[in-house]
């Protein structure tokens, strides 16, 4: 996208002439692709890519103009089946490209794209999900959604992430602090993770939340009793437990000087003051 104004833009917004001062807010859009293909050069297509994309209004400055970013929300794709490329599109396809969510304008725009084969061509898609602050808060995975090449259609798999403002005098310093992975079929929570992070915005400790541990089998062959359980069992076979991933020192400078992870595991760090 080269973001110029368009030609139905409205006439009493920034493209009148008396409004340039104010600034193109399409200039977000610069760049960015909308359609992305790859083909040999005997015209075999290997597939086909557009994405979507938000114009999203994060304040208005104080001289009155909008201050904007664009950010990719989603994604689409043909893939081809190059042993069996026929190079029959069978339909064109217009698909949304740009949401407009600004102060004063809203609305969409699409475009049109082509199929460049019917044969054996499968279509996945993922999404991007954000807060009111960009941050990525689900990464969804829906996978093959048509000409799937089995019964029916992929598991939805979602990655969500939580993110925490820092007390930090920019008061704009955010961080991961919560993330795990759930399916739309299989929906426990897998690798969840939490951060913990100082007013610098360094990361201090990770965790590992640890479920579904087989209790182990402890038995004496004569029938006597046994062993007490060690006290740095991991837990997590009743309930979910905390396990120590890691976490870091540092020195004034910033430097990892120290790291300690689980089971007792630590390692120092020695910086030349040479280098």
């Amino acid at each position: 996208m080269l973001g110029e104004c368009p030609k139905d833009f409205p006439t009493d917004d920034v493209c009148s002439p008396s409004n340039h001062w104010k600034d193109n807010w399409r200039e977000a859009l610069k760049g960015l692709p909308l359609s992305v293909e790859s083909f040999d050069d005997a015209g075999v297509y290997v597939a086909t890519q557009y994405t979507q994309y938000q114009l999203k209004q994060l304040y208005t400055g104080l001289d009155g103009r909008r201050v904007i970013t664009s950010f990719s929300t989603g994604n689409e794709a043909f893939a081809y089946d190059t042993s069996n490329f026929n190079g029959t599109s069978g339909a064109n396809f217009t698909v949304p490209t740009v949401t407009i969510a600004l102060a004063g304008v809203t609305g969409s725009e699409s475009q049109s794209v082509t199929r460049r084969s019917a044969a054996g061509t499968t279509k996945t898609r993922s999404r991007v999900e954000y807060d009111a602050y960009g941050n990525v808060q689900n990464s969804i995975q829906e996978g093959c959604v048509e000409g799937c090449p089995y019964a029916g259609i992929d598991e939805v798999i979602t990655t969500h992430s939580d993110f925490t403002q820092i007390a930090h005098p920019s008061n704009w310093l955010w961080r991961e602090t919560h993330s795990y992975v759930t399916g739309s079929i299989n929906t426990a929570r897998r690798n969840e993770v939490t951060h913990t992070f100082d007013t610098q915005g360094r990361q201090i400790k990770t965790e590992a939340v640890l479920s579904g541990t087989l209790a182990l089998k402890r038995f004496h062959s004569g029938g006597g009793p046994i062993a007490p359980s060690p006290v740095g069992a991991s837990g997590g076979s009743a309930t979910p437990v905390n396990v120590l991933g890691t976490q870091p020192t540092y020195d004034i400078f910033g430097n990892v000087t120290s790291t300690k992870g689980n089971n007792g595991h630590c390692a120092s760090i020695a910086l030349d003051a040479q280098c």
